[in-house]
């Protein structure tokens, strides 16, 4: 099982990660 902590840090680098996709700049 993972700590809360790092689910929510994963979830952030992800939606970070996401977002960098799907904008040009």
């Amino acid at each position: 099982m993972v700590p809360k902590p790092i689910v929510t840090l994963y979830n952030n680098v992800m939606a970070s990660m996401h977002a960098r996709w799907h904008k040009p700049t």
